[in-house]
């Protein structure tokens, strides 16, 4: 009796995607990118900061786009991977503003899912992790920053995939992730050392 009670339970796990499911990841995908993407066409840039990014990274563009690129222009004063990010989607879809906002917004999109996710990986508890979600989505701070050309939401997103994967036990994809942070803002690296 035990062994056909974990068949069926690992044949829960196996399945796919249920249509309740599927309509679940949406809605959170809609209620929380809904307001940060309209924010990255709407909303002006939460602090001046944002201004010296996008010329950093129409810089590193520009510098892309000529074939002169090299690995001495991620040298500066702020770690280059957010700006390296969005100056190498910008070849590819132009408008380096947008880019940059969207990319933020898009990462928060990420945090915001993320927040569901690891909050039901801790508590097991949905209406809970619902709320904490919604507590994420719907902060008119979060969605002012989410719609920003800043490095907060991006690598806040990323430390948060770090701290899923270390949850799973997926070490080796934890550790990308709090490299990636780390090449973002100098604060992750404690967290390398930590994993």
């Amino acid at each position: 009796m035990k062994a056909t009670n974990d068949h069926v339970s690992n044949a829960k796990v196996d399945a796919p995607l249920s249509g309740r499911s599927i309509s679940l990841w949406a809605g959170l995908i809609l209620v929380s990118g809904f307001p940060r993407i309209l924010g990255a066409f709407l909303l002006p840039n939460a602090f001046g900061d944002a201004y010296t990014y996008l010329e950093y990274i129409e810089a590193m563009r520009s510098k892309m786009a000529e074939g002169t690129f090299a690995i001495t222009d991620l040298f500066g004063f702020w770690l280059p991977m957010y700006q390296f990010i969005c100056a190498a989607a910008s070849l590819l879809f132009g408008h380096v503003f947008y880019v940059a906002k969207l990319v933020s917004a898009l990462c928060g999109v990420g945090a915001c899912l993320l927040v569901y996710q690891i909050s039901l990986r801790l508590t097991d508890h949905r209406p809970l992790s619902l709320l904490a979600f919604a507590l994420a989505a719907l902060s008119p701070l979060h969605i002012l920053y989410s719609s920003s050309s800043l490095t907060d939401i991006p690598h806040g997103f990323l430390v948060m995939a770090c701290l899923y994967f270390a949850l799973e036990k997926r070490w080796k994809t934890a550790a990308v992730f709090a490299a990636s942070a780390g090449f973002m803002r100098v604060e992750t690296w404690m967290l390398i050392e930590l994993l």
